[in-house]
């Protein structure tokens, strides 16, 4: 009898210890796809406004799709080495080196900001599709990656990570000949080599590589942006994304980093601080971060992308990685994760 007990009691450890060990598989998230869009060339940026889709297509050039309905999505605007484009009723061809690397829509000039990777930003004007004519070229060799602020009619600001100069800004207004003008700006230098960069209503940060992130404060005015610190991260620094006040960071092979703003030093030394990031998925190598709702949606180059559960952004918990193909960036839009990768456009929605 007493071995028939010790029998049960030690089958019955080993099974709560088999228990223990078995992955939680109902704890991990899906992934449904909605829609693929071949795209023809490597599908690296989107930005969607007013349902439609404006996509940097690497050597493909530039598109837009509209996604109102994405049972049927169709194809609006097409931007290649073939397309006749007009300056001052001139016609030429557009002319792109090298892949087109990151797209911006300003819905309130109807001009899509072009950039090809790391150089001038192009600017064409799109308010009749049949009918487009270039506004010049902006900003300089070197750029790794823009944003646009007080975006208005006639007036434009653009922040950029630029490689060679630091942190760009340029305000332009059209001259009398048609291309944007810049009328105020200038480059401040930063300690690392700008790779990356992300804004929110009061703040810019840039990835710098190894030498972390830099935070600058901006306004409305003519004034410089200021910083008010660099910090280190436990990996090399590359694209930054703002949801709100805290601020997640692409460490490329170091994983990614979570900022808490309201812990950060208003310090404008030179020096690196460290210990104010909270380092996570250390085991990937992690390109681009977007947010919805408590997800962290993190673009893995080649392996597709990983979720995490950010609901305590200081202790994030992985969801799960879904090989979906070679995954440049993700963006968010009604509800729904746009994948800029190889493959072209895709759609999914995630279900917890």
């Amino acid at each position: 009898m007493t071995v028939t007990k010790k029998f049960i009691g030690i089958l019955l450890g080993l099974i709560l210890l088999s228990a223990c060990l078995e992955p939680e598989y109902d704890d991990i998230w899906s992934l449904n796809g909605i829609a693929s869009i071949n795209t023809i060339g490597y599908c690296r940026d989107v930005h969607i406004v007013d349902d439609i889709a404006y996509v940097a297509a690497g050597a493909a050039g530039v598109q837009g799709w509209d996604v109102s309905d994405i049972t049927t999505i169709n194809k609006v605007l097409n931007i290649d080495n073939s397309t006749v484009i007009y300056s001052s009723g001139t016609e030429f061809s557009f002319i792109y080196d090298r892949d087109i690397a990151q797209i911006y829509y300003s819905k309130s000039n109807q001009d899509l900001f072009v950039l090809e990777n790391t150089q001038l930003v192009k600017c064409l004007n799109i308010s009749d599709y049949d009918s487009i004519y270039t506004k010049g070229e902006i900003l300089s060799v070197g750029t790794y990656e823009f944003r646009s602020a007080f975006d208005r009619l006639d007036t434009i600001r653009i922040f950029a990570a630029d490689n060679d100069d630091g942190l760009k800004w340029h305000t332009y207004t059209p001259a009398f000949w048609g291309d944007w003008l810049q009328i105020d700006g200038t480059e401040l230098p930063t300690l690392g080599s700008p790779v990356g960069i992300d804004m929110n209503n009061e703040l810019i940060a840039l990835g710098q590589g190894q030498q972390g992130i830099e935070i600058f404060t901006y306004n409305e005015s003519n004034d410089n942006p200021i910083s008010i610190g660099n910090f280190d991260t436990d990996g090399i620094a590359s694209h930054p994304t703002f949801d709100g006040n805290n601020l997640y960071v692409a460490l490329d092979f170091g994983g990614a980093a979570y900022f808490e703003i309201s812990e950060l030093p208003l310090d404008t030394t030179n020096s690196i601080l460290t210990g104010y990031g909270y380092t996570f998925a250390e085991d990937l190598n992690v390109d681009h971060i977007s947010i919805i709702d408590d997800i962290a949606i993190l673009s893995l180059g080649p392996y597709g992308i990983a979720l995490y559960d950010v609901s305590n952004p200081k202790k994030p918990v992985s969801k799960g990685i879904f090989d979906i193909g070679y995954t440049y960036k993700t963006v968010i839009h009604a509800g729904k994760v746009y994948v800029a990768c190889r493959e072209g456009l895709q759609i999914y929605e995630i279900h917890k």
